[in-house]
């Protein structure tokens, strides 16, 4: 009698699992014993070595299988966080984005001009990407925590942009140059911008002695976008408007004095 070579593996594999627990096969096979799977083991979940790791994985792949009647797929908790890590990247760039745009249109409708609601959004700009900086220099992966605190730091930050540019444009309308305006303004609201600062900055530092790194990092990054941003503001705006004296200001400042006449 012939067996074939199918039948001879069917036998083989009823009789070893009538010998053994019959779950042995569970991770190698599916139930029907048509899909092998082939399990491998990886120590990190981060992109630059998941990604290197599947992209030779699939050429190799491709290359063995080429011409045979057979098909094989990457999948598993390794391309799952491949996935997901570049979603929270993309997710990340977008929620910067929006909320920066928001926060123009928003103060643009508040100072009734484009340019100066521009100015309002350098210095969480220069805050986020020195944000970024530190990250990547501590290690710091940009996850959904952390991608959480983006939108969170613009939104308290913004009010030192806020806070700084409105004094300085009723320094304009009382009649000061761009140069007096700068001192009196870091004179009347730096104080002020510093002291908040540090409130709020410290309140969320608090969350770095938390035992769960999520929550750690997310106080680290919030505390460290309200000195960043209030230091922006009173550094880099006054370096922009005593460089550039833009002629935005200067009509913010006539609808002051239009508004509120006699100062």
């Amino acid at each position: 009698m012939e067996v074939n070579g199918k039948d001879l593996i069917a036998q083989s594999l009823t009789l070893y699992e009538m010998s053994t627990r019959p779950d042995d096969f569970a991770h190698l096979v599916d139930l029907n014993y048509q899909n092998a799977r082939l399990i491998l083991f990886i120590s990190s979940d981060k992109n630059t070595v998941l990604k290197p790791i599947d992209r030779e994985f699939t050429k190799k792949v491709k290359k063995e299988i080429k011409g045979l009647p057979v098909n094989a797929e990457i999948t598993g908790i390794a391309k799952l966080m491949m996935v997901v890590n570049d979603l929270v990247v993309r997710e990340q760039a977008l929620s910067l984005l929006v909320s920066l745009l928001l926060i123009w249109i928003l103060t643009t409708l508040m100072f009734r001009s484009g340019m100066v609601g521009f100015f309002n959004t350098i210095p969480l700009l220069v805050s986020q990407l020195i944000n970024f900086g530190i990250m990547g220099f501590l290690g710091i992966h940009v996850e959904i925590v952390t991608m959480v605190t983006t939108s969170v730091a613009i939104g308290v930050g913004v009010d030192y942009a806020i806070h700084y540019i409105h004094n300085f444009r009723w320094q304009l309308a009382k009649g000061f140059n761009y140069d007096e305006a700068m001192r009196e303004s870091i004179r009347e609201a730096g104080s002020p911008i510093i002291l908040n600062a540090l409130t709020v900055g410290l309140g969320f530092l608090v969350l770095v002695f938390s035992s769960f790194r999520g929550v750690s990092n997310m106080g680290f990054l919030i505390g460290l976008t309200m000195f960043t941003t209030s230091i922006g503001a009173l550094t880099i705006l006054p370096v922009i408007f005593i460089t550039a004296k833009p002629k935005s200001l200067k009509k913010s400042a006539e609808v002051i004095k239009n508004e509120v006449g006699k100062i």
